[in-house]
C-alpha cells in the first residue's frame, strides 16, 4: 500500500476517535507549493467530539500577498506584517500534543512538507488525512468537495457538540464525526491501531 493509499501518517501510538485531536487548515498565498507560502495554520482541539478551543497562527511570507490572494484569503499584507515567522510558527505547531486531522487533497501537505523543508527539516507530525479515509469509506477519489462526502456519509448523530467558528474547520469537525461515527458504529473500528490492522489485512471498507 502507498502513502496515498493510507491515511494515517507518522502515527505511531494508538489514538481512538474520542481521544484529543487537533483540526487544521491551511491558507496560502497561492497555490503553487514551491513559490508561494502556507500564511495561516487554523487550527480547532477536539476532545471526546467536543472542540475545546480554537487558534490562528498567522505567518509571515516572503514575499507580499497579491491583491487576489488578500481578497480571498480575508487577510491583508498590513496584518501579515506583524505575523510570525515561519521557524516560530512551526515550533508552536510541533508543540501541540496530539495529532492533526485535515483535508489533503494533494495540498495541505506538499505545503506544510514543503514549509518544513524551507526550515531545515522534515514534517513528521502525526496526522490522518480526512480526504482519503472518506474516499476510502465511500469507494470514491479523494479530491472531493467535503460537501460530497457528508451528502453520502450517514448524520453523526447525538455526537455534534459546538463547532469551530471557522467555516473551513467547521466542515473538517462535521466530516469527522462523520466518518469516526461510520468506523465506530459499522465496522467497529475505535482506533487508529484497528484501523491500521483493517488496511494491512487488505480488507476493502
Amino acid at each position: 500500500m502507498t502513502e496515498n493509499e493510507n491515511p494515517l501518517l507518522n502515527i505511531t501510538h494508538t489514538v481512538s476517535w474520542r481521544d484529543r485531536w487537533w483540526l487544521l487548515d491551511v491558507e496560502t498565498s497561492g497555490l503553487d507549493r514551491q513559490e508561494d507560502d502556507i500564511i495561516a495554520l487554523r487550527l480547532a482541539c477536539m476532545e471526546d467530539y467536543k472542540i475545546t478551543q480554537e487558534r490562528a497562527l498567522l505567518i509571515r511570507p516572503r514575499r507580499p500577498l497579491r491583491a487576489w490572494a488578500e481578497g480571498l484569503t480575508g487577510i491583508s499584507n498590513q496584518t501579515l506584517e506583524q505575523a510570525l515567522p515561519l521557524e516560530e510558527a512551526l515550533r508552536e505547531l510541533d508543540a501541540l500534543d496530539g495529532p492533526f486531522l485535515f483535508l489533503d487533497r494533494d495540498f495541505t501537505l506538499p505545503f506544510l512538507r514543503n514549509a518544513y523543508s524551507r526550515c531545515g527539516r522534515e514534517f513528521s507530525k502525526p496526522c490522518l488525512l480526512q480526504d482519503h479515509l472518506a474516499a476510502r469509506l465511500l469507494g470514491c477519489p479523494s479530491r472531493q468537495k467535503t460537501e460530497m462526502f457528508l451528502e453520502k456519509l450517514p448524520p453523526p448523530n447525538g455526537l455534534y457538540g459546538t463547532p469551530p467558528q471557522n467555516p473551513d474547520l467547521r466542515k473538517l469537525y462535521t466530516l469527522s464525526l462523520a466518518v469516526f461515527h461510520v468506523l465506530e458504529g459499522t465496522y467497529h473500528i475505535q482506533n487508529t491501531a484497528q484501523l491500521t490492522d483493517f488496511y494491512e489485512q487488505g480488507e476493502r471498507i
